[in-house]
């Protein structure tokens, strides 16, 4: 992962020379508007004169970042680069999304030997705050926000861009600085062919996520009615959807998720301290 703000930064002083500059040796591949997801429908995406283009050294050489394509500006935050034989699946089912609770797919660019997506945001994992210092362990209220907005995500790429994650864990999920939950990878996700059944892994592995945020296997903790209640959702069988997760009673408990602004702003605090 990289910030593509800073490469911008570097070489902003050559793109007022460059603009008339051939684009390089990588393709921009957009999605055609017929039979896409109606996110895809909206025209909320930067135009083609406003993309950046990525020149790739197939010979191993790494990715270079030009400076703007047509003196345009990228929402991009940061990329990603793969194999090309990463992608699986044709390259027009690579698409972009458009939803609060995730990382946004924006380009996916393709060469030889290379690929690369880029992306609109980033945060902090939950993987690692379970890691340094779970501030989540005795908050149920906080976990049963966290289990729901990831559950929205989920029900966006299950039903309008019609894949299943399989990768979903606290290493996926993460918070921005603004407590906003998001899954990222979900281009990652969208290279692979998937089954159906992988969307009741994907529902099973955010109940894993309570369990592990709660530490619902270690440590014993007074069992209040709150406290079942998530144990309940932590145990859910595999073969729940979406929906019927987001009607269990722990997830009522679920509040604005701005009530999680605080905890990226506390873990760098802990962080700073120890």
């Amino acid at each position: 992962m990289s910030d593509i703000v800073d490469l911008l930064d570097e070489c902003s002083l050559k793109s007022q020379n460059l603009e008339g500059s051939p684009p390089p040796e990588a393709t921009s591949v957009s999605p055609i508007k017929e039979g896409l997801p109606e996110a895809l429908k909206k025209g909320k995406f930067p135009p083609t004169s406003k993309k950046l283009y990525f020149p790739i050294i197939s010979s191993g050489g790494g990715l270079n970042c030009l400076p703007f394509a047509n003196a345009g500006i990228s929402m991009a935050s940061f990329f990603r680069t793969l194999p090309r034989d990463a992608l699986r699946v044709p390259a027009d089912q690579v698409v972009r999304t458009d939803h609060k609770n995730l990382v946004n797919v924006q380009e996916l660019y393709l060469a030889p030997d290379a690929l690369t997506l880029t992306y609109d945001c980033w945060g902090i994992s939950l993987l690692e705050i379970s890691e340094r210092r779970n501030i989540f362990a005795r908050d149920e209220i906080a976990v049963a926000t966290i289990c729901r907005e990831t559950l929205r995500g989920l029900s966006y790429i299950h039903r309008v861009i019609g894949i299943a994650h399989a990768n979903i864990s606290c290493g996926t999920v993460i918070l921005t600085a603004n407590g906003v939950v998001k899954i990222t990878d979900v281009g990652e996700s969208m290279l692979e062919p998937c089954d159906d059944d992988d969307k009741y892994l994907d529902c099973q592995a955010v109940c894993q996520i309570a369990k592990v945020l709660l530490e619902l296997d270690s440590t014993p903790k007074p069992l209040t009615n709150l406290r079942r209640e998530a144990i309940e959702f932590a145990d859910i069988p595999l073969g729940a959807t979406v929906d019927e997760l987001l009607r269990h009673p722990f997830l009522r408990r679920a509040v604005e998720q701005c009530s999680l602004q605080p905890f990226p702003i506390l873990l760098r605090i802990l962080h700073t301290a120890a």
